[in-house]
C-alpha cells in the first residue's frame, strides 16, 4: 500500500487536521527538546500517526521544523494584528507625545498579554529562541512575519519620541529592549513563579504582572521625552 493510500490527502479536511496535529506536536517537542534531540518517531507518537506520515505530509525533519515555524508565525501574527493596526492608526493621525506614549503602552500591554496567554505554551517561546541557532530559515520566517512588523510599528513611535529616524540604531536598540522585557517574563517563568511564590500564572496574576510591567515601561518611554510629567494621564 502506498503512502497516498495510507494517509488522507493534505487537501482534505481530515488530512488538514492530521497535518495540523503533527505540526503542533512538533512545535511542542522541538521547543522543549531542540531539533537534534527530538526524534521524528516521538513526534509521530505524540500526534498518534505512523512514522511514514511525516515524510508523506512534510518531507524531511527539517521541513517539519519549518512548517512548525510557519504555524507559529501565522498564529502570532494573527493575534498581534489588531494591536498593530491600532498603533499604526494613532501614529498616522499625527498624535502628540502623550498620546504616542499611551498608544505604545497599549501595544506593549497587548503584547505582554499575548506572551503570557495560557494558550501560548512556554514551549512555543522556547521554539522561537531555539530557532535562532537551530534553523535559520525557520527563524527568518518568524522574524519576517512576527518580529519585524512589531518592531517597525513600535520603532516608529520610539523614533518620534526620541526625535530620531525610526531606522536609527539607538531607536532600534530601545525598541528591542522594550520588546525583550515582555518575552523575559515567559522565558524565565520557572524563576518568576519561584520568586513570587506562585504555583501558576493565573489570569489575575497575569493582569497584576502586566500592570507592573506597563508602569515600568511608561516611565521608560517618558524618559525618552523628559519634558513630560512622569505621572500617567
Amino acid at each position: 500500500m502506498t503512502d497516498a493510500q495510507q494517509h488522507a490527502s493534505p487537501d482534505t479536511p481530515r488530512g488538514a487536521r492530521v497535518r495540523e496535529r503533527m505540526v503542533q506536536c512538533a512545535l511542542d517537542l522541538f521547543g522543549l527538546q531542540g531539533f537534534a534531540a527530538t526524534r521524528t518517531r516521538e513526534i509521530a507518537q505524540a500526534a498518534d500517526v505512523n512514522l511514514a506520515a511525516i515524510p508523506y505530509y512534510f518531507g524531511t525533519k527539517s521541513d517539519l521544523y519549518f512548517a512548525a515555524a510557519q504555524h507559529l508565525a501565522q498564529r502570532v501574527s494573527a493575534e498581534q494584528a489588531p494591536a498593530l493596526t491600532r498603533l499604526g492608526n494613532v501614529t498616522a493621525a499625527g498624535a502628540d507625545t502623550p498620546e504616542l506614549v499611551e498608544a505604545a503602552i497599549a501595544f506593549l500591554r497587548a503584547q505582554a498579554l499575548l506572551a503570557l496567554d495560557s494558550n501560548m505554551p512556554a514551549s512555543w517561546i522556547q521554539f522561537f529562541l531555539r530557532s535562532q541557532t537551530e534553523h535559520p530559515q525557520a527563524f527568518d520566517e518568524l522574524y519576517r512575519r512576527v518580529v519585524e512588523p512589531a518592531h517597525q510599528a513600535l520603532g516608529t513611535v520610539i523614533g518620534r519620541l526620541m526625535r530620531r529616524a525610526e531606522d536609527d540604531s539607538e531607536v532600534r536598540a530601545v525598541t528591542l529592549m522594550l520588546m525583550h522585557q515582555l518575552l523575559s517574563l515567559r522565558m524565565a517563568e520557572v524563576a518568576l513563579l519561584r520568586r513570587l511564590q506562585w504555583d501558576a500564572l493565573t489570569p489575575p496574576r497575569v493582569m497584576s504582572l502586566t500592570h507592573t510591567l506597563t508602569t515600568m515601561m511608561r516611565a521608560q518611554l517618558l524618559g525618552l521625552a523628559p519634558s513630560l510629567p512622569i505621572d500617567p494621564p
